[in-house]
């Protein structure tokens, strides 16, 4: 029976997100693989997003049964450990991007390592299944109390929901997401956006607010997103009530020292966004001051050439960029989607 190894560069964020699935999704399925293994080793950053789908393609590789490997970031010099079954072509590539292997990148590897296990809840939330994780980083246990209590303010880990009916006459859909019953694989079952008792009294103490802090955005995320996801998550039209959602928040805070290192974080946000969503984060009243001050300008024959009615092209403006606090939520499915359930 075949292998399958999913190798993932030092980033794996929207722009990488298409050429990972077209390569890898369909192999790793396919009923002549046996072992899937997903290839962290070199990862230094992933998104959100790409943290909710990564997640949940290991979830599944395990519900269809495959043996599942999770090579995780490595917390060492990847040079001097020859016997570790690197990739070579990725190897190559990445001495050409910055050389030899050092602090730097070796940090941003451990903090994957360790914000992945435990944050974004990779070994509690996945699956309550064998999973083999390789490279867990020396002293995780020791390093993850204190990193989950600095951080978990900002981010509501991967969960997984299910869409089997409500166990109770008095329960609906919404209200068993909220207080936990559809919540898969946590120890015991909790609200998704419940947190940690000892959690909440260090927030009250240092006065934190957070996107815990308002129900209001929790239930609407429920009720339109879960629900709409829920829906239409069913395989060829037939809902069994065992499909599931998945989903992941985090709160980004605004670029510190923005007017000395601007364009660098907008350099990096460019890379690492896809292109067709660059124009949600412009700063769309310095865009329009700019037009108007262009169009005040105009003759009468420049704004008779213009129809009265014309989509606006904002890709001229590259450095426009809000530099705003914004929630990512990431909620996803591997249904047949809304178009093909609604058509049948």
């Amino acid at each position: 029976m075949a292998t399958v190894r999913i190798l993932f560069d030092t980033k794996f964020c929207q722009t990488h997100l298409d050429s990972i699935i077209a390569k890898n999704w369909v192999i790793s399925f396919d009923e002549k693989t046996e072992t899937v293994i997903f290839d962290l080793s070199l990862l230094e950053w992933i998104n959100t997003e790409e943290i909710a789908f990564l997640f949940a393609w290991i979830r599944n590789a395990v519900l269809k049964e495959k043996k599942v490997e999770v090579w995780l970031p490595y917390t060492y010099d990847i040079f001097k450990n020859p016997s570790r079954d690197f990739d070579k072509n990725l190897l190559n590539a990445y001495l050409e991007k910055g050389g030899e292997d050092n602090e730097d990148r070796i940090g941003r590897r451990r903090g994957r390592n360790i914000f992945l296990l435990s944050v974004w809840g990779l070994l509690e939330n996945v699956s309550d299944k064998v999973i083999n994780y390789k490279h867990i980083a020396d002293g995780y246990e020791s390093k993850r109390q204190s990193i989950v209590e600095k951080y978990s303010h900002l981010v509501i880990p991967f969960t997984a929901i299910g869409s089997d009916k409500p166990t109770s006459p008095v329960s609906n859909t919404f209200t068993d997401v909220i207080n936990g019953g559809k919540t898969k694989n946590l120890k015991q079952p909790v609200g998704p956006f419940d947190l940690n008792p000892a959690i909440v009294k260090r927030l009250e103490t240092f006065n934190c607010y957070s996107p815990f802090e308002s129900k209001i955005i929790s239930h609407v995320i429920t009720k339109e997103l879960f629900a709409n996801s829920l829906i239409h998550a069913n395989i060829s039209n037939k809902n069994q009530g065992i499909e599931e959602c998945y989903f992941a928040l985090s709160l980004h805070n605004e670029w510190e020292d923005f007017k000395a290192k601007g364009q660098n974080f907008i350099n990096q946000f460019i890379l690492e966004k896809d292109s067709d969503t660059l124009d949600f984060y412009k700063d769309k009243d310095v865009i329009l001051k700019d037009v108007k001050q262009k169009a005040e300008k105009f003759n009468a024959a420049q704004i008779s050439a213009y129809s009265d009615f014309q989509e606006a092209d904002l890709s001229k403006y590259s450095k426009e960029f809000k530099n705003k606090s914004f929630l990512e939520f990431t909620f996803l499915d591997f249904g047949d989607g809304i178009y093909d359930t609604l058509k049948q």
